[in-house]
């Protein structure tokens, strides 16, 4: 059957069978010289590779630097303090463990200079000094002047003679007072009915929400081994917590204490630099830890986490590529008759290997952490050159071709598809260079142009390397019989042609049963779920989400006046999935002069009070077991001594007597000396506690006037305004966990509805995310696009170029009924499955067509000659390069070294036991001359004929 006109075939083979036989000539002619050069050539390129090649951890050198969002991004980063920085989450067992703690860590990161550029921990609020009460909104100054006012006694108790059974006898003696006179309405927080307001002498009970903290708060202490104190003044003082914690960094909840360090890095982005300063840093809390027990700290934030994963990704893509090889070899020995041919190979693989990081190293100069991988992948990819090759060749020598002439067929008959292989798998990379996203462009720049260099090295090296071993260690065929794998594949053979509709029939099915799972194959977006589970920055960023606290990714707008910045924080903070919004409006108190008075009001009721308080005697836990017992029978259920009308909520009532009970049997429970250790530790918080609110109180009541920018500390001023005071930064963030895809779709949309020019790591991350699967989709397209015209210039035959997208649509589809199977997902690591299986899919398409029509006989022929046992071994190498990967503790490249396995083998089954099946019919002798794998006509003899 001719595919074209006779002058065009002459003409183009004529040209190939002329190239071919000169490169072949060349490498058999001077092979030594090419040994020789292939090795200087790989020892320069490994050198170089060495010195020059570096590892980005930055993601945003994955995005394009001509995006607009990531500009806004960098000039901020710039232009503000904070904006990508390592975050150190301290969590005590009680704050002031965690602010003790972070004094030492700070002291000591402040000393090594050569690692750390800055360090924020604390807030000098000197500045503040006076008008720190004007941070309290007009209604907790209000509610703390009426519980002075109405507690007088008790804060008397709190300031002359503090101690815990002090405290909870004045608690006693309000609650007795209140019964005997039935005015409780004030002891448990209600609002009083309609009566008149109590006289300017008359006491009122304390609130429940304190007495419910209280006693609560003391059964923690008693009953938790790693507790952490949580103070319950907030009901009386109001909400003075962060204002008292000194300008230490604490969370809302009380439960971390953070500590912000700028790292010192490299300008270009590489990351051993970061790295190093990363390890100095947690080896500095491991040091210090043991010293305070109880307490646990680590390194977080977006640059800890892109830096911990690459560094992963570094050490498991090295594990990986060596596992790969010596999986590979191992696999080779199995299969070649002689087993100094697997060496061979792997040796010329790894030329081509070091030729590919030295182009890589010339072209782009780094990798990232989506090109981390490229070493097992081009292992993976480039072993079918010389598996081809190998074998072809020894089916040639036990023929009884000398090797100059096996070497010559090979060239003419097998070399045509395997660059014909070769092409459309670097094809595949080179069509997603066409994408949008620099990272995955980088991807297809290295994978495309590592497969042509190992193409090259198979070509000239490992020819060479087979003539100087025949050359001096000359192999001895031994005609007649077959190796047992040989016998295997004929085995499989029959037993296809038998059951050949059984296959077919089996085929039909899984190919309809995963077309229906197609739809439920879905993509998970969440960077988190790639990461490798015990991974510090990881662990700690997955603590702070589980305790609803606010994401290390935090969104940025910038504006160009101080009322502008307050504009648009409003706007901000009435979006639904906006927790808050910190800017220069949120540093300046609002309604300060209606504040002012209601904290100059406070001065009078204070001074009444000493100024220096006492120190709490230890206490006596006797005493303290008999004034809970009295309050054990004033709360007691069956008490009918309240006012109907007054009688506080059952529920209240339960909450406060429950813990009451707790506490009194845990005393009489514990061994004597544990029970006064813990009392008196507890004891010593509250009243540490106690003494930084009261502190604060008396030094903050005659403010000088409204607090101003320039009244604002140093440290946070340059966090929110520039250098030159032009741009007031706002840091917004989300009120939901945006690590995943729909809160954080939402929460963009909705920023940008305010701010069109919104950005920082939740948008960069959005639009990475978007744009690298719609690159890879892209890329795939182009990629297809690209193949089924080299497949078809090659196979110059439209149906021939069908057969041969074959085993690639096939093992698609079966690999989308797999990944429902086995609850895969699609993610930005192992979306590069595909473009590789589209090359992996053609390539073998291409080599069975080929052979196939070289032979035109029935199509089972295809498996049990030499070419089924390649593109076996072939597939078979290429899934253990890519199973090595799933030893990675990285979950994403787990997942990549699953699907790929998973993607592979699949293309596999479809070659093996669809494809011949559906050639396998009598068909007449090809009388034209046989052809390449390329569509070139080759005027050559059947193997094994003259050339024997």
């Amino acid at each position: 059957m001719k595919h074209s006109s006779p002058d065009l075939s002459a003409t183009v083979m004529a040209w190939e069978q002329r190239l071919l036989r000169t490169l072949a000539s060349f490498t058999i002619t001077y092979a030594k010289t090419v040994i020789i050069g292939s090795l200087v050539l790989t020892a320069l390129a490994a050198t170089y590779t060495v010195q020059h090649l570096q590892f980005i951890s930055d993601r945003n050198d994955l995005v394009s630097a001509e995006k607009r969002y990531l500009q806004l991004d960098e000039e901020y980063t710039r232009e503000f303090m904070g904006v990508d920085e390592l975050v150190v989450i301290v969590e005590p067992r009680d704050v002031q463990q965690g602010k003790d703690f972070v004094a030492r860590l700070a002291d000591r990161l402040s000393r090594d200079t050569a690692h750390v550029a800055d360090i924020f921990h604390r807030i000098d609020t000197t500045s503040l000094e006076g008008k720190k009460l004007l941070y309290l909104s007009a209604e907790d100054l209000h509610s703390l002047r009426e519980n002075v006012v109405e507690h007088r006694d008790l804060v008397q108790t709190l300031t002359s003679t503090p101690g815990l059974n002090p405290l909870l006898e004045s608690i006693n003696t309000q609650v007795s007072a209140g019964l005997v006179s039935h005015l409780v309405e004030g002891l448990f927080g209600l609002d009083a009915p309609s009566e008149p307001a109590p006289t300017a002498g008359e006491q009122k009970p304390v609130k429940i929400g304190f007495l419910k903290s209280l006693l609560q708060e003391l059964d923690r202490a008693l009953s938790t081994p790693a507790y952490s104190y949580h103070s319950p003044w907030a009901q009386f003082f109001g909400e003075t917590d962060e204002l008292a914690d000194n300008g230490y960094l604490v969370s809302d909840n009380r439960r971390f204490v953070f500590l912000m360090v700028e790292p010192k890095s490299s300008t270009n982005g590489e990351m051993n630099a970061e790295q190093e300063s990363i390890a100095a840093i947690r080896n500095v809390i491991t040091e210090l830890k043991p010293q305070f027990p109880g307490l646990d700290a680590g390194v977080t934030g977006t640059t800890a986490i892109n830096n911990d994963e690459l560094a992963g990704a570094q050490a498991n893509s090295n594990v990986a590529a060596v596992v790969s090889l010596v999986g590979v070899t191992l696999l080779y020995l199995l299969f070649f008759k002689k087993h100094r041919h697997p060496l061979i190979i792997v040796t010329s693989l790894t030329v081509g290997l070091l030729w590919s990081m030295g182009l890589a190293t010339a072209t782009v100069g780094h990798l990232t952490i989506i090109t981390a991988f490229v070493a097992p992948i081009l292992i993976g990819l480039a072993d079918d050159f010389g598996v081809h090759f190998v074998t072809r060749y020894e089916q040639e020598r036990e023929q009884g071709c000398d090797p100059t002439a096996a070497l010559t067929n090979v060239f003419e008959q097998t070399v045509p598809g395997i660059i014909a292989g070769g092409f459309t798998s670097s094809l595949a990379f080179f069509a997603v260079m066409l994408s949008d996203f620099q990272g995955v462009r980088e991807l297809g720049q290295i994978a495309g142009g590592g497969l042509i260099v190992s193409l090259m090295a198979t070509l000239t090296f490992l020819p060479a390397l087979i003539v100087v071993t025949e050359t001096y260690h000359p192999w001895v065929v031994v005609p007649g019989g077959r190796s047992f794998l040989t016998g295997a594949f004929a085995s499989l053979g029959a037993v296809m042609v038998k059951a050949r509709w059984s296959f077919l029939t089996v085929a039909g099915v899984l190919t309809l049963a995963s077309l229906v799972a197609i739809p439920t194959v879905t993509f998970d977006y969440n960077l988190l779920n790639l990461q490798a589970r015990e991974v510090e920055s990881v662990k700690w960023e997955r603590r702070i989400i589980a305790n609803s606290e606010r994401s290390s990714w935090i969104a940025l707008s910038a504006a160009s006046t101080p009322e502008e910045a307050a504009r648009k924080a409003a706007a901000f903070a009435a979006l639904s999935s906006v927790e808050s919004v910190e800017s220069v409006a949120s540093l300046l108190p609002e309604d300060q002069e209606r504040r002012m008075p209601l904290v100059q009001a406070l001065q009078p009721v204070l001074h009444e009070f000493p100024q220096a308080l006492e120190t709490p005697q230890s206490v006596q836990v006797p005493d303290l077991l008999r004034t809970l017992e009295k309050l054990k029978l004033k709360l007691r259920e069956d008490n009918d001594k309240w006012d109907p009308r007054k009688k506080p909520d059952e529920n209240d009532l339960s909450a406060a007597r429950r813990s009451l009970l707790a506490i009194i049997d845990r005393l009489h429970a514990l061994p004597a000396e544990q029970g006064q250790a813990l009392v008196d530790g507890f004891q010593q918080s509250l009243f540490r506690d106690f003494a930084d609110k009261w502190s604060l109180l008396r030094n903050n009541l005659n403010p000088s006037g409204p607090i101003t920018l320039a009244d604002i500390p140093p440290q946070l001023k340059s966090r929110f305004v520039n250098q030159d005071g032009t741009k007031f930064l706002l840091q917004i963030y989300s009120k939901y966990n945006i690590w995943d895809r729909e809160p954080l779709e939402e929460f963009i949309t909705q920023l940008r509805q305010v701010d069109a020019d919104v950005t920082g790591s939740p948008v960069i991350g959005y639009e990475s995310i978007d744009a690298m699967r719609k690159g890879y989709i892209e890329g795939g397209f182009y990629a297809l696009i690209a193949i089924v015209i080299v497949a078809f210039f090659s196979l110059r035959s439209v149906k021939d170029t069908f057969l041969a997208m074959i085993p690639l649509g096939l093992g698609m589809v079966w690999t989308a009924g797999l990944m429902w199977l086995f609850d895969l997902k699609f993610n930005l690591a192992n979306l590069i499955v595909v473009p590789l299986i589209l090359g992996i899919g053609v390539e073998n398409g291409i080599h069975l067509v080929h052979r196939y029509r070289e032979e035109g006989e029935g199509g089972i022929t295809l498996i049990t000659g030499s070419t089924g046992q390649a593109v076996t071994l072939f597939s078979l190498t290429t899934m253990i390069g890519f199973g090595s990967l799933m030893l990675a503790t990285h979950r994403g490249v787990f997942s990549m070294g699953l699907l790929l396995m998973t993607a592979v083998g699949s293309v596999l089954m479809a070659s093996l036991f669809v494809l011949p099946l559906l050639l396998f019919h009598p068909v007449r002798k090809v009388e034209d001359e046989p052809q390449t794998s390329l569509g070139l006509a080759l005027d050559l003899p059947e193997p094994g004929e003259e050339k024997r």
